[in-house]
C-alpha cells in the first residue's frame, strides 16, 4: 500500500481497428517526480539569476555609455554659462548624443569667434569681421551694427577734427594778418583842447 501511495500511475489503452488490444500502466515514484521537479526549478532559478545579472550589467554599460557623455556637456555647459570658453567635447557618435556633441562643439567655437572679435574691438581693432550665421543670429547682427556704429562715430570724429584743424590753421592767419597789419596802421592822433 505504501508503493501505491508513493507512484503515480497512468494508463495508456492500446486499440488497433477499434479492438482494445490491453492496456500500458507507466508510474513513476513520486520522490523522483519531486526530485526532477526541483532540479528543473533550480535550473531554471539559476539561469534566471544569471540572466537578470548579465541585463543588469548590460544595462550599466550602456546607461554609461549614455549618461557619461551628457553629464560632461551638462558640465561645459555650466562652465559655459560662468564665462569659462576654454571647453572642449571630444565625444563622437553618430546617434542623437553624438549629433548634440557637434552642436556644443560648433556652439563652442561660435562663441569663442565672438569673443575674440569682442576682444580685437576692445584694444581698438575695428576691423574685425563678423558674419551672420542666419537671419536669427541676434549676437552677430549686433556686433555687426555695433561696429559699423562705432566706425561711423569714428568717421565723424575724424570729419570733425579735419574741420577744427581747417579752422585753426584759417584763425591763426587772420591771427597772423592781423598781428602783420597792426604797425603798419599809425596810431590816430588825440585832438588838443
Amino acid at each position: 500500500s505504501d508503493d501505491y501511495e508513493s507512484e503515480i500511475f497512468t494508463e495508456v489503452k492500446i486499440e488497433s481497428s477499434g479492438d482494445n488490444l490491453g492496456k500500458i500502466v507507466i508510474s513513476i515514484s513520486l520522490e523522483k517526480r519531486d526530485e526532477s521537479l526541483s532540479n528543473a526549478l533550480n535550473i531554471l532559478l539559476t539561469v534566471f539569476a544569471v540572466g537578470t545579472i548579465l541585463l543588469s550589467v548590460l544595462m550599466i554599460l550602456i546607461l554609461n555609455k549614455l549618461i557619461k557623455p551628457v553629464t560632461d556637456m551638462a558640465n561645459v555647459a555650466k562652465n559655459l554659462s560662468e564665462g569659462n570658453l576654454d571647453q572642449n567635447i571630444d565625444f563622437d557618435s553618430q546617434d542623437e548624443i553624438g549629433l548634440l556633441a557637434e552642436s556644443f562643439r560648433e556652439f563652442i567655437d561660435y562663441i569663442k569667434h565672438i569673443a575674440k572679435s569682442a576682444d580685437d574691438i576692445s584694444q581698438g581693432d575695428l576691423t574685425t569681421n563678423i558674419t551672420a550665421k542666419s537671419d536669427s543670429d541676434v549676437l552677430s547682427i549686433s556686433f555687426m551694427k555695433m561696429i559699423n556704429n562705432i566706425r561711423e562715430i569714428l568717421q565723424r570724429i575724424s570729419e570733425n577734427v579735419n574741420t577744427l584743424n581747417n579752422a585753426s590753421g584759417e584763425l591763426s592767419q587772420v591771427s597772423n594778418k592781423i598781428a602783420s597789419d597792426a604797425p603798419k596802421a599809425a596810431p590816430a592822433e588825440t585832438p588838443s583842447v
